[in-house]
């Protein structure tokens, strides 16, 4: 065999081409806009969803909304390690999310942007949505091992 294929194939990671000080500068500031972020789209999902009428129901649904974006992107991270491509379901799951998350938070300052009738609609049908996604997601991780 050539000399070529002898050569080890390296994979660079974060810490080999990143300071460590400049690395921990960078994960220290992605976690004050994480939690800044959370809390801000969490009141600001959870408030819409009161004016929705969702009563008590209100504080669940921020989680479940960016519980999709979490478990979808979980899904993909899993597809790289396997070295597959990522599912159309964990990307549709990464869009809907994201897409509710945005819209939820928009229309939490301005809720006249669309009836409200349409808020309530939008709210009740992404509940069943996001769990088949989700589920359907974790299944399919399950059986991969």
């Amino acid at each position: 065999s050539s000399a070529r294929s002898r050569l080890p194939t390296r994979r660079f990671s974060m810490m080999a081409s990143a300071s460590l000080p400049l690395l921990a500068v960078t994960a220290a500031a992605v976690v004050v806009v994480t939690v800044v972020c959370a809390v801000v789209s969490y009141s600001h999902i959870r408030d819409l969803a009161r004016v929705a009428g969702m009563g008590s129901l209100a504080g669940w649904l921020p989680l479940g909304i960016d519980g999709l974006v979490v478990a979808a992107s979980c899904s993909l991270i899993v597809d790289r390690q396997l070295g597959r491509p990522g599912h159309a379901l964990a990307w549709a799951g990464v869009a809907l999310g994201l897409a509710g998350s945005l819209a939820a938070n928009v229309l939490a300052v301005d809720p006249d942007l669309v009836s409200l009738r349409a808020v309530r609609w939008a709210l009740a049908g992404y509940g069943p949505a996001a769990l088949a996604v989700s589920g359907h997601l974790l299944m399919r991780m399950l059986s991969d091992r």
